[in-house]
């Protein structure tokens, strides 16, 4: 025994032994905070309960609002910049064909298409098979086609009559082979000007998608779309593109891209609006497009994103979201094949990211479905821009070959006024129009998509000169 003594906590001093662990005396809980504590948990279980109850009904109820709708789109171009000519029969059977099989076994599935004219033409020369497989599929109303151009030129940048030319060939295309009318427009490489929206109210159109940074820029006076090394911090998108050329920095930006691409996902504002122009009665679609990059990844189930966060945030924009959800707008090629984006997914993970969509709880309908039950409320300017994060025009200006290339198309147009409508006409037209392709000129194309603009513009000039003569 030591002759050291400790209180017990009664009040008495008791030795401590060496041989024996020390242990404290356990006090009971006093009756009366026992009741008290009873007291309270009868009372709450009821509210807990309530409560609950309350929240899985308000939960389905959002799941379901009829505000929530949504739907895919793909975006199919068989001059795609970064694919050979040579290699158009195995994207057709590598990518087309596939995803046209997987939509065809889907019951309830129903996609937006938008797709060119060039590419209808060539689809239904290259591959019947497939190019039939695209027509049940519009019958069976699981696709619907959304209008566009017959070979992707970047409108804004042409002048009105060549741009009406791209739309309404485009429209008489799709009504020949494919037997369907377009209501919606998605304009090539998302650009946009302001005096678009009468080029597509005079054809027909009720609504076009409008990418998210061209809205930000609108109320931002557009400050990226100049040529300037200082840039404003706004997507993740934009900061990879400034830091694409410098490895540190992007490690070091990593955190703020990172939060960025977060807050991208995050938006729940989908509202459909009036897009004020030189005609106001156009109705803008929103699209943030980080979510297309963001589906990719988490298809491949990296580890920084995987299917159960690509499953979680879409059924939160399914119970919070508000107004029309376009998480996808995506090229077919990089499905199945590969185009331009560095993610390639398989027609599998592409099914599957389908039932993640259409599990989610979405009400899945087509853009003119949805406004023909709400209306929009907002009218918002949207200035002059493209799909390049930077929202600029430099891509298809700047280049060297693009600045030749377009002083060549502006002698074919200047000439061309001078030709009488005939069949010679409409042949120069048709070369014109090969030439204004973007996919020629921009977003790193092949030498043989550059030539191809080349070749078509220089044909132009020698049914000119014939006219001439």
């Amino acid at each position: 025994m030591s002759g050291k003594m400790r209180n017990s906590g009664a009040g008495i001093r008791t030795p401590i032994s060496r041989t024996k662990t020390w242990r404290p005396t356990i006090r009971r809980p006093r009756i009366k905070s026992a009741l008290f504590y009873q007291k309270i948990a009868k009372f709450a279980s009821p509210l807990i309960k309530t409560y609950k109850n309350s929240y899985n009904k308000s939960t389905m109820k959002k799941t379901t609002n009829k505000r929530t709708s949504a739907m895919v789109m793909l975006y199919l171009n068989l001059q795609c910049a970064e694919i050979p000519p040579a290699n158009a029969p195995a994207l057709i059977e590598k990518s087309y064909q596939k995803v046209f099989e997987t939509i065809a076994k889907r019951k309830k599935t129903k996609i937006l298409l938008g797709i060119t004219g060039r590419s209808i033409e060539l689809l239904k020369e290259q591959n019947p098979k497939v190019f039939n497989l695209l027509k049940n599929l519009i019958k069976a109303q699981k696709i619907e086609i959304v209008g566009g151009t017959y070979t992707n030129p970047v409108l804004p940048l042409l002048p009105d009559e060549s741009r009406t030319r791209q739309i309404e060939k485009h429209k008489s295309l799709v009504k020949k082979h494919l037997g369907t009318k377009p209501v919606g427009f998605c304009p090539p490489e998302f650009a946009w000007d302001p005096t678009l929206s009468t080029d597509l109210a005079k054809a027909g159109f009720n609504w076009s998608v409008i990418p998210h940074h061209l809205i930000y820029f609108s109320q931002t006076l557009n400050e990226l779309a100049a040529i300037k090394p200082k840039r404003r911090k706004y997507s993740a998108e934009l900061w990879i593109k400034l830091l694409e050329k410098s490895w540190i920095r992007r490690l070091l930006f990593l955190p703020l891209i990172g939060w960025l691409f977060n807050q991208e996902l995050s938006e729940l504002s989908h509202e459909p609006f009036y897009i004020s122009g030189t005609n106001d009665e156009i109705v803008g679609i929103p699209h943030v497009r980080t979510w297309s990059g963001f589906i990719n990844a988490s298809l491949k189930n990296s580890w920084l994103q995987s299917h159960d966060r690509l499953k979680r945030l879409l059924r939160r924009q399914a119970i919070r979201g508000q107004g029309y959800f376009m998480p996808y707008i995506g090229d077919v090629e990089n499905i199945g094949y590969g185009g331009n984006s560095p993610i390639v997914i398989t027609a599998k993970e592409f099914d599957q990211f389908l039932d993640y969509f259409e599990g989610a709880g979405f009400r899945i309908e087509t853009p003119a479905e949805f406004l023909k039950r709400e209306k929009p409320v907002e009218k918002i300017y949207i200035k002059a821009g493209s799909g390049d994060p930077t929202g600029s025009f430099d891509m298809w200006t700047e280049d060297p070959d693009n600045m030749v290339l377009e002083k060549i198309c502006g002698e074919i147009r200047w000439k061309l006024e001078n030709v009488k409508q005939s069949d010679k006409r409409k042949k120069i037209e048709k070369y014109l129009m090969l030439a204004e392709n973007a996919d020629g000129r921009a977003w790193n194309p092949v030498p043989e998509r550059r030539l191809d603009c080349f070749k078509a513009a220089e044909a132009a000039l020698e049914l000119l000169d014939l006219e001439k003569k």
